[in-house]
């Protein structure tokens, strides 16, 4: 179970998305690496980079207000490897329901967090498969928006609006995600 912002302790181990080892505490003291960058570089090595350490998170280094979208998606969903191959998005931990969907899902792009979470329709959440319809797009800049365009449509996505620039400054195109979030992959240029 991770714990909460406040007295950050975190613990990876049996996991719902796999099963560590090792525990990984990070206290709130000053001065260290950044919780995703130690997050992720725990999550992709045999060994801790700093073996029988604990980490320290300076708390000054996050923002006061962080935006982080949830996504809706229909319940049953089991994979959801799409965001890792289309987006290089790292997971980094889950919450699955007793036949192994998902029930929430936590990632990270670059250090950008984003949640997945299984539709709600009695609390008004429903995923854009139901309401056949999305009130939300979201924007990822990049460095290489037709790249990313490409990996994200041999992952899965569909093209809504190819890759192309536009007089006010940006290369934009735009992709479904296979649960019908539109994602609009966009760079300054």
């Amino acid at each position: 179970m991770i714990g909460s912002i406040g007295n950050i302790h975190c613990s990876l181990r049996n996991l719902a998305s796999g099963s560590y080892p090792r525990d990984l505490e990070i206290q709130k003291e000053g001065g260290a690496p950044d919780f995703s960058s130690c997050i992720i570089s725990y999550l992709l090595s045999d060994e801790l980079i700093f073996p029988n350490q604990t980490f320290n998170l300076c708390m000054n280094a996050i923002p006061k207000t962080v935006f982080v979208p949830m996504l809706i998606i229909k319940k049953g969903t089991m994979d959801i490897g799409f965001y890792n191959k289309a987006f290089g998005a790292i997971e980094l931990r889950r919450w699955s329901n007793e036949d192994g969907s998902v029930h929430v899902a936590e990632f990270s792009i670059d250090g950008a967090m984003f949640h997945l979470h299984e539709e709600a329709p009695e609390s008004g959440s429903c995923s854009p498969e139901t309401n056949r319809a999305v009130t939300t797009t979201i924007g990822l800049m990049v460095t290489d928006v037709d790249a990313i365009i490409a990996r994200a449509l041999a992952a899965g996505a569909k093209l809504a609006s190819p890759a192309q620039d536009y007089d006010y400054g940006y290369r934009q195109g735009e992709v479904l995600d296979p649960f019908g979030h539109h994602w609009l992959i966009e760079k300054t240029i």
